[in-house]
């Protein structure tokens, strides 16, 4: 049985009723990707309350490298960015956290890297969770700075930029209240 097409929605899974379990679907897109790129960028559309995210999947599985997250970036823009930086690693760039990556962004911008807590896992990275189970596998929030320089939560960070990136490197309880910390951002998946 096929599901019938929603007019309402332009995602992929929309336009094709014809899949019909969505789930095993995105497990075998991803799972192709690794097969022939080594990782995968998923991308979480945002919508009027809540920001953008985006993940790999497979760093970890292809290179033992941590999976890569970035939030508040339209998913090009991620994706580009996720995917220079996991090709930089996976050719042997040595990237320490809390460390300024060069290249990636034009200056005054920067980029680093923090360790993302163990519970954010289940609402931001679904994929993740579906791919490895149970297994501990590193991630890395790539946080980027505003015009200034400056990274959320510094001291004078823009605040047109405050909501756009979550804090992960915080255990969800000590989270700043905002659209991150909703509980309605696991149901997107």
């Amino acid at each position: 049985m096929t599901k019938e097409p929603n007019s309402s929605c332009s995602c992929y899974l929309c336009a094709h009723p014809e899949i019909v379990d969505p789930t095993a679907w995105a497990r075998a897109q991803i799972a192709a990707a690794i097969a022939d790129y080594g990782w995968q960028v998923v991308s979480v559309i945002g919508g009027k309350k809540s920001p953008p995210w985006s993940y790999t999947v497979g760093l970890w599985q292809s290179y033992r490298l941590p999976e890569l997250f970035v939030g508040g970036l339209e998913a090009d823009d991620a994706c580009h960015w996720l995917n220079h930086i996991g090709g930089r690693r996976r050719d042997g760039e040595v990237m320490p956290v809390h460390t300024p990556i060069e290249g990636i962004v034009p200056p005054p911008h920067q980029v680093v890297l923090r360790p993302v807590h163990d519970n954010w896992r289940v609402d931001l990275l679904a994929q993740l969770e579906l791919h490895y189970g149970s297994e501990a596998v590193p991630v890395e929030q790539v946080l980027w700075s505003d015009h200034d320089g400056l990274f959320p939560p510094d001291p004078g960070f823009d605040r047109v930029f405050r909501n756009k990136q979550p804090f992960l490197w915080l255990p969800k309880d000590s989270h700043p209240m905002n659209a991150w910390r909703k509980g309605d951002l696991s149901i997107r998946r």
